[in-house]
């Protein structure tokens, strides 16, 4: 999994976010059939974790988590 290694090392699916999340996450992973899936997560270096603070679906312009639409 891509998270297991350097969760704070910027790739083509892994980008810090320009402003704070609803969620507070400060991570986003983009992943899946034509990169639809996003995951949201925030990192404690001092402890080597990964947060994961959200999971969702991304059709358009817009972002589905639990079936509802999320903020962008």
């Amino acid at each position: 999994m891509q998270l297991s290694y350097d969760p704070e090392v910027e790739t083509r699916n892994r980008k810090p976010l320009q402003r704070l999340s609803q969620l507070g996450a400060t991570w986003e992973l983009r992943f899946g059939l034509l990169n639809r899936w996003r995951v949201f997560y925030e990192t404690n270096p001092d402890e080597y974790e990964v947060y994961i603070l959200g999971i969702g679906e991304k059709a358009g312009n817009q972002l589905f988590t639990g079936g509802e639409e999320a903020e962008l």
